[in-house]
């Protein structure tokens, strides 16, 4: 359960950004430097009455998804319904450190999604965790 969020059970519906290392011994250390410094966002769109799906796969044709998660920095982008059936969406992003977030902010793919959501979202709740 997140914290902050109904009881509510999500599911993972796309596959997880690969880690970019070689060497074995190199990943473990790289996670954990990682770690140390990220940011992560909760961001739960509640989606004006059945576009939520919709919403989402125009999210995906236009590539914003993978946009996001080749940009320098990102560790983890990833969409999440719920089961219930319910008209939200929950983004979790997470993020090397508050510059890559920054940068994140000035992309014309991050743009694309406010003006996405003027059609589709009646409500975003934004939690920012930082560790």
């Amino acid at each position: 359960m997140i914290i902050g969020y109904p009881a509510v059970r999500y599911r993972r519906i796309v596959p997880r950004k690969p880690l970019k290392t070689k060497l074995s011994y190199c990943r473990i250390r790289c996670r954990t430097e990682r770690i140390q410094s990220m940011i992560v966002l909760n961001v739960t769109y509640k989606c004006k009455p059945e576009l939520r799906d919709e919403f989402l796969e125009m999210i995906m044709a236009e590539g914003i998804d993978v946009a996001c998660r080749a940009e320098d920095g990102n560790i983890k982008y990833d969409y999440y319904i719920p089961a219930d059936g319910s008209d939200e969406l929950l983004l979790v992003e997470k993020w090397r450190d508050a510059d890559a977030l920054a940068v994140h902010g000035r992309q014309p793919h991050f743009a694309r999604i406010g003006e996405l959501k003027a059609g589709y979202v009646e409500e975003t709740a934004i939690e920012k965790f930082e560790s």
